[in-house]
């Protein structure tokens, strides 16, 4: 049997054309973000904590954190998770001005406060439950605290 050029075409142009629409493809952005109140050292985990599956493969693309605190604290905040998250967890960590709002630099990839520099690369597979946990420092109450993730679909290529 011999093998033609139009055989081989007819083979491969389908999946070639939709290896070429996937690389055409806008990627995703999610932005989620989580909201917390009145939290303290002594309050339950249920309270301190958020969990979310990631509904795609995406990789991080920034962590932010920004809030107000009664008393001045530090406030620590751990993205934990299954999945890529297990031996390289997120973790912030800032001082709260007691009643002043306070945000904390924007954290790039491996926790560095600038994007310019080593970028470690993080992709959160979808289906992983990931865990966002605030960790007041103080039994005074952090009055409210918003983290935000921006991550970015990643695409098999």
């Amino acid at each position: 049997m011999t093998i033609t050029s139009a055989s081989l075409n007819n083979y491969v142009t389908s999946g070639m054309a939709a290896l070429q629409a996937d690389k055409a493809a806008v990627t995703r952005g999610h932005h989620l973000s989580f909201q917390f109140e009145l939290v303290n050292s002594n309050s339950p985990l249920s309270v301190r904590s958020r969990d979310f599956i990631v509904p795609r493969n995406c990789f991080v693309e920034t962590v932010f954190v920004y809030g107000e605190s009664s008393a001045t604290q530090s406030v620590t905040i751990e993205i934990t998770g299954d999945g890529a998250l297990v031996n390289w967890p997120i973790s912030i960590t800032g001082l709260f001005n007691a009643s002043i709002l306070t945000a904390l630099p924007r954290t790039w990839f491996n926790n560095a406060s600038t994007k310019y520099g080593d970028r470690g690369f993080r992709v959160l597979p979808q289906g992983s439950t990931i865990r966002v946990e605030v960790k007041p420092s103080s039994t005074s109450n952090v009055n409210f605290l918003t983290v935000g993730l921006v991550l970015r679909q990643f695409f098999g290529r």
